[in-house]
């Protein structure tokens, strides 16, 4: 984009979709855009959408402000079910592909989940959004591609665009790459892998396996929903399955230290108070449906991240 058209661009965007009046020069929207996150993703994201990343709230704030400035390498998020938990995880990740193509940087990424179904799901909508999202085809023109044909590889199994490259896994395809910068793994347990203790050790086993796929100092990102004490984010918790949740009840959110080591950021459906934490997506009567079909016990799991017994129901 030419430099002329780049300024009246800032000036329509202040007009008329709120752009903070800081940003004044294309160069603050890029700096913008690579180092604030919850501006990428409330305002670069939200660009040209009807509902996703419109439901951001104050927790979100913390959450991405949290992911960007801890400086610990190793995270692990645990949140409700419906709370845009892997929404956000994919706006950062998509910030961080910006952020190595933006400097010419040697970077390979990767993204596990729990079904290889998912992963799919996240890089098509990560090369979907490089590729039709106004700002930044325009802010970033000749940092990203326009088009799939002009990188080596744009597809449902990897990007591969210019020094930057992201690869695709799950508990059953394990990443073909070495030397990862960094791993998102988003959803690894789910309600097949989590059904029994011994699925639960295999899915604990195979995600500890990508260990000697990262670089020195990587970063990896754990995005969780609780299911039994020893599963992923258990054991991340307690290496022996032993976490007590009732620490993490109504918070809004907990972080802390983990005993293995990794920083921890929590937040489930209510606060200290009893009130919604996201009343912007979760209302009463949808959590009220939520428990009577799923039952105390796995509600409890899927938005309180309260792992009780059945006599504790």
């Amino acid at each position: 984009m030419k430099k002329r058209d780049a300024e009246a661009l800032i000036v329509n965007l202040q007009a008329n979709f709120g752009l903070p009046e800081e940003i004044r020069t294309p160069k603050d929207f890029i700096e913008m855009s690579l180092e604030d996150g919850f501006f990428f993703c409330g305002f670069v994201l939200r660009h040209g959408k009807k509902k996703e990343y419109h439901d951001l709230n104050h927790i979100h704030l913390m959450l991405i402000d949290w992911m960007l400035t801890d400086p610990n390498p190793q995270k692990l998020v645990l949140m409700s079910r419906d709370t845009l938990k892997s929404t956000i995880g994919r706006g950062l990740f998509e910030q961080k592909f910006l952020k190595h193509a933006y400097a010419d940087d040697e970077a390979l990424l990767g993204i596990i989940t729990g079904e290889e179904t998912l992963s799919t799901e996240h890089i098509t909508l990560i090369e979907h959004e490089i590729l039709t999202n106004e700002l930044i085809q325009a802010f970033f023109a000749g940092h990203v591609p326009a088009k799939p044909s002009d990188a080596k590889a744009w597809n449902s199994d990897m990007i591969r665009w210019g020094r930057v490259g992201v690869d695709i896994g799950s508990l059953r395809k394990t990443l073909s790459g070495r030397h990862y910068l960094g791993i998102w793994s988003d959803n690894i347990m789910n309600e097949v892998n989590a059904a029994t203790p011994q699925l639960r050790e295999w899915a604990v086993k195979r995600w500890r396996s990508q260990e000697p796929l990262m670089g020195e100092s990587a970063w990896e990102w754990v995005f969780e929903t609780p299911w039994e004490p020893d599963d992923v984010s258990g054991v991340i918790l307690d290496p022996e399955g032993l976490f007590d949740y009732r620490k993490l009840h109504r918070k809004s959110p907990a972080m802390f230290i983990t005993e293995t080591g990794y920083s921890a950021f929590s937040c489930f459906v209510r606060d200290e108070n009893g009130q919604l934490n996201f009343p912007e997506r979760l209302d009463e009567h949808y959590l009220a449906r939520k428990k009577r079909k799923m039952g105390s016990f796995l509600y409890s799991r899927m938005y309180e991240g309260q792992i009780v017994s059945d006599e504790e129901q």
